[in-house]
């Protein structure tokens, strides 16, 4: 997600959302609790930052709210023009410049809006932990995770959990 959340960046800061459009599929996923688009209005303000931290991509905005993709099976593209966009998608975020972000789920995914306190609590984004990729994740902290149970390793060090599973 961290090369996802780069070439994001890129392309969204200081646009804003000017229309979201919905497919049959979101209300499913809104049962679920992996949508909340519904209830959250996030068009009209201005995106001021994208980053990423182990597998979720946030993207802030001025109004407070960030926009989490997280916990991803699926993809998350880029269009350029409105009109480039194809019919498979669950949800599309038309940008101020009439491009549009695609997210496409085959399964399942998070795509909700947050603000900071609730990232905070949230039952697994708020417990991510430090990316290996952070600056804060020093040798230091790699040590006293390598020394701390199972559990508390996977909720601290992000994304090396799934790598971890994956090579046993």
């Amino acid at each position: 997600m961290t090369r996802i959340g780069g070439q994001l960046k890129e392309e969204l800061l200081s646009k804003s959302f000017t229309e979201l459009i919905f497919t049959d599929k979101v209300n499913k996923l809104a049962e679920c609790g992996f949508i909340n688009l519904r209830q959250c209005d996030i068009t009209g303000s201005k995106i001021t930052n994208v980053r990423s931290n182990g597998h979720y991509v946030f993207i802030e905005m001025e109004s407070g709210f960030s926009l989490v993709f997280g916990d991803l099976v699926g993809k998350i593209l880029y269009h350029k023009k409105k009109e480039d966009i194809s019919a498979k998608f669950t949800l599309a975020f038309v940008l101020s410049d009439n491009s549009v972000l695609t997210f496409h789920t085959s399964l399942y995914g998070y795509e909700i809006a947050l603000t900071q306190e609730e990232i905070d609590e949230h039952k697994y984004i708020g417990y991510s932990g430090i990316s290996p990729l952070d600056n804060e994740f020093t040798y230091d902290y790699f040590e006293r995770m390598l020394g701390a149970k199972e559990k508390l390793k996977a909720k601290k060090i992000q994304g090396l959990y799934d790598y971890m599973i994956m090579t046993h």
